[in-house]
């Protein structure tokens, strides 16, 4: 379906229509990447006064406006697959994709968002494009799903050292300890293992 056609335009003007009034911010891009739609939700949310400079432009582009962390402050970019279906494979497909995102606008203003993104189809035609919501996250909650990742973490974390033994047949746990470098070993082996599940679990 061309992006100019009178159908493409008619499904426009429904989603405009059906997104306006939601309170999390909405946008929708072609499957190349072109922009279709940003609700109001959404000109507040990335501070820009007007869709019309925007619609037809890449949705690359205009995310590459902002600065994107994931929670843990780590710089994050999106997939290029996300903002393209044209080079989507089997292999990379994940949809519906959501990922918690720290924003930080060109006015400093900083906002946690949770990202969530879906597909676009029309009738039994292969998808035309992604819709991407962005749902501001307030401060107490964010201190909530902190907590919860926190002891997410700690759980797999406790899992892993009851496997210690197991994994190690006995070498490191079942001996004593004869130097300060082996228990130094095992300190730094609990202290890595640790920081990978806490990485998973956040």
């Amino acid at each position: 379906m061309s992006q100019n056609s009178p159908q493409s335009a008619a499904s426009a003007q429904q989603l405009e229509a059906y997104f306006a009034s939601l309170p999390d911010a909405i946008m929708v891009w072609d499957r190349t990447g072109k922009m279709l739609f940003l609700n109001a939700a959404a000109l507040r949310l990335f501070e820009v006064q007007d869709t019309d400079p925007w619609v037809g432009t890449s949705a690359q582009q205009f995310l590459r406006r902002y600065t994107w962390c994931d929670e843990q402050h780590r710089s994050f970019s999106f997939a290029p697959w996300l903002l393209n279906l044209t080079t989507v494979t089997e292999e990379t497909v994940s949809f519906p994709y959501e990922q918690t995102l720290l924003l930080v606008l060109p006015s400093h203003h900083q906002l946690f968002l949770e990202l969530r993104c879906s597909l676009v189809r029309d009738s039994q035609q292969p998808p035309i494009g992604v819709l991407a919501a962005f749902h501001v996250v307030a401060p107490c909650y964010q201190q909530a799903l902190h907590t919860q990742r926190v002891y997410q973490a700690l759980t797999a974390l406790n899992e892993a050292i009851a496997q210690l033994p197991e994994q190690f047949q006995g070498e490191v746990l079942m001996k004593p300890f004869s130097s300060p470098l082996r228990c130094s070993l095992l300190t730094n082996s609990s202290w890595m293992l640790f920081v990978r599940f806490w990485r998973a679990g956040a």
